[in-house]
């Protein structure tokens, strides 16, 4: 995105929570430091941000994720496109908190239906929000990644668990948490044969 945003001549702004001293091609990188812990820590966020736009006076403002698309609102007379990378209201880290799950999903309804465009990365993400909220301007972009970074074809995993090349594997990557599938691709065991699970990750628990 930031190449894309960079070779079509426009000038980038990256507004991040964290210490990173990152730099890229010329970015310019604002790093708000994060010094309260809870709910108090998305207000701290809301604000440090808020002040970051309103003294850059973007036209544009690429909201990330839920939690920053409230300072995104910060000016007005701007475009203003919402990443959902993924379906935030409900988010696994929210199954167990239907307070917590209540008052984003609210945030996310008062914000979401006055952006220019949301960006999703698969078919059953537009469905959901089109089902939450009517009417959005959703543009699918697939989370593939760049033809140049193909790898070759490679059996390391395989040699790894010790397991054959007819046998097929459904595999998991990503961070365990509730909610996120690992269960249901387990229980596909049971319905196909010749099939192992594979689980590659790390996780609160």
């Amino acid at each position: 995105m930031a190449n894309t945003i960079i070779n079509s001549g426009h000038k980038l702004y990256v507004i991040d929570a964290g210490k990173s001293k990152n730099t890229y091609k010329g970015i310019n990188f604002f790093h708000v430091k994060i010094k309260r812990n809870g709910f108090f820590r998305y207000v701290d966020y809301y604000l440090k941000t808020k002040k970051i736009i309103n003294e850059i006076k973007p036209q544009t403002i690429i909201s990330s994720d839920l939690y920053s698309l409230p300072s995104a609102f910060s000016l007005k007379n701007i475009d203003i496109i919402y990443d959902s990378r993924e379906i935030y209201s409900q988010h696994a880290g929210m199954i167990n908190n239907r307070i917590k799950q209540y008052f984003w999903h609210m945030v996310e309804k008062k914000f979401i239906i006055n952006t220019k465009a949301v960006l999703v990365t698969a078919d059953g993400d537009e469905l959901i929000l089109n089902k939450l909220y009517n009417n959005l301007n959703i543009i699918k972009i697939y989370n593939f990644p760049s033809y140049k970074m193909k790898s070759n074809k490679s059996n390391l995993l395989r040699e790894k668990i010790n397991l054959s090349k007819n046998k097929k594997i459904f595999l998991y990557q990503g961070v365990l948490h509730p909610g996120r599938g690992i269960k249901s691709m387990i229980l596909l065991l049971y319905v196909f044969s010749n099939v192992h699970a594979v689980i590659i990750g790390d996780g609160p628990n």
